[in-house]
C-alpha cells in the first residue's frame, strides 16, 4: 500500500467515524481489533473528540509519521504492519 493510499485511507476512516458508519469502519478493521473498538466506544470517544476540538471541518497535509513522530514521504517504499 502506498503513502498515498494510507493518508486516503485515514481520512476516510475519520469520515466514518465522524458519520455514524461504525458497521462500514468495521469492515476495514482487522478481525483481532474488532472486538476491542465495539462502536459505543468509538461513539464515547469520538464525542470526547468533538468536546475537546470541536468538529471536523476538512483536512489539511494529511501524512504518514513513524512511531517517533518523523514524516514518511510520499515516496518512501516501507515494509511492515500499519497501525
Amino acid at each position: 500500500m502506498s503513502i498515498a493510499q494510507l493518508t486516503t485511507l485515514t481520512e476516510r476512516t475519520f469520515d466514518l467515524i465522524s458519520s455514524a458508519h461504525y458497521d462500514e469502519l468495521e469492515t476495514l478493521m482487522h478481525p483481532d481489533v474488532r472486538p476491542q473498538l465495539p462502536s459505543n466506544l468509538m461513539a464515547e470517544t469520538w464525542q470526547r473528540v468533538l468536546t475537546d476540538m470541536g468538529e471536523k471541518s476538512a483536512y489539511s497535509d494529511t501524512h504518514v509519521v513513524f512511531p517517533a513522530g518523523e514524516r514518511i514521504a510520499e515516496d518512501e517504499q516501507l515494509l511492515g504492519a500499519v497501525v
